[in-house]
């Protein structure tokens, strides 16, 4: 779960407060890592509600963040989930949720533990998991695996075209930093109203390249007009310090074929990725992923402030997807607590809050792989309201 955050575990003075010691590295065992998908037959996924659990008949929306912690605490008896990262949503056409995580701990009676993605669906305070027989729910590759980061959608009338950013990564060593990014892929799934989803198709968007230096394209995902934009975040030196966010955007039919792809110079659009200019810079910085949405008339990106492993989340707003960007709003939440380390935030319009605030959750992981398959509430996502710039 927390290897996204970088392979370089040394303490790094940000702009902002950061932590005081590195963090301790946990270690998880070879099986976490689910390299390969069994073959699979059929082109749609299963939808299973929670086992032993009662037909859910309350549609209620969420109205504050205790309502969502309370439901994420209360995730106890679905068929392959007991926690997970990441958990990046969209709002479909016929009002259900779709969440997408990252690394995914599973009951023991599962093989492998461990699986690189998983999805749920929720109405209301109703919940169901979209369930690949495969194991996670996007596809990996022969010897790397599939990382959600971000999660967009194209609404028609009777059905949404899901796009989820995928990092594809390698594994190098056995500790939880041991990792290797190689480039981006796109999943793309098709989502009929009231209905189930098709079986996600990822697409290879970037070769395969090891350098850390390199842009992590689909940090965000956003469908704007006729247009998606697909963020990058992109460390420009070693250690896990703040990144710089550079942007490409795309035709939604064309947005898995990078050579359609246009890249922001910092004037105006150029074919060529060697003219794009960052439009959040390193001196503030961004986290690896992060997410950025629309709101009327405004844009808002939600991150760590000055990178991974600080104590502020951060609100950016812009008038336009390329910016410029600005910080309106921090908000403290400490990087480590006890045995549990926490994480990339990602904000989650879809719900409107009573107090005017936005929703955002904040990954967590325990550092032990045994605390976290005993107790596994302590490394599910955590939600806390944000000031709305």
């Amino acid at each position: 779960m927390l290897r996204r955050l970088g392979a370089v575990v040394v303490a790094v003075t940000f702009t902002v407060t950061a932590c005081s010691r590195p963090p301790q590295p946990p270690t998880y065992p070879q099986e976490s890592w689910s390299s390969v998908s069994p073959a699979t037959v059929g082109s749609a996924l299963e939808v299973q509600e929670p086992v032993g659990g009662q037909a859910c008949v309350d549609p209620r929306p969420w109205t504050g963040a205790q309502h969502a912690n309370t439901w994420m605490e209360g995730l106890d008896n679905l068929p392959q989930w007991r926690a997970a990262d990441v958990g990046v949503t969209v709002r479909l056409g016929d009002g259900r949720t779709l969440w997408v995580f990252g690394d995914t701990a599973r009951a023991g009676e599962f093989r492998p533990r461990f699986v690189s993605s998983s999805a749920l669906v929720t109405k209301g305070r109703c919940t169901s998991q979209w369930v690949d027989p495969a194991g996670p729910f996007l596809a990996n590759s022969a010897g790397s695996v599939c990382w959600p980061s971000s999660m967009t959608a194209v609404s028609h009338s009777t059905y949404d075209d899901v796009l989820v950013g995928c990092s594809r990564v390698r594994r190098t060593s056995a500790d939880i930093f041991g990792f290797d990014y190689l480039g981006m892929s796109i999943a793309s799934l098709r989502v009929p109203h009231s209905g189930v989803a098709t079986r996600p198709v990822v697409t290879p968007v970037t070769p395969d390249r090891v350098d850390p230096t390199q842009i992590n394209w689909g940090s965000a995902l956003l469908a704007d007009d006729e247009w998606i934009y697909i963020y990058g975040s992109r460390q420009r030196s070693g250690g896990p310090g703040p990144r710089e966010l550079v942007l490409a955007r795309a035709a939604a039919d064309t947005v898995t074929l990078r050579s359609t792809w246009q890249y922001w110079d910092g004037a105006g659009w150029d074919a060529q990725e060697s003219a794009v200019r960052p439009v959040i810079d390193s001196g503030s910085g961004v986290s690896q992923a992060l997410s950025v949405h629309k709101r009327g008339n405004d844009y808002l990106a939600v991150s760590k402030l000055g990178g991974d492993l600080t104590d502020t989340v951060a609100v950016w707003t812009a008038n336009s997807p390329q910016g410029p960007w600005t910080v309106r709003s921090t908000t403290h939440f400490p990087y480590e607590r006890g045995q549990v380390v926490s994480y990339q935030p990602l904000a989650h319009p879809e719900f409107d809050l009573a107090s005017g605030k936005l929703l955002v959750s904040v990954s967590r992981v325990a550092k032990s792989v045994v605390d976290l398959l005993q107790r596994p509430k302590a490394s599910r996502p955590v939600f806390i309201e944000v000031p709305m710039p």
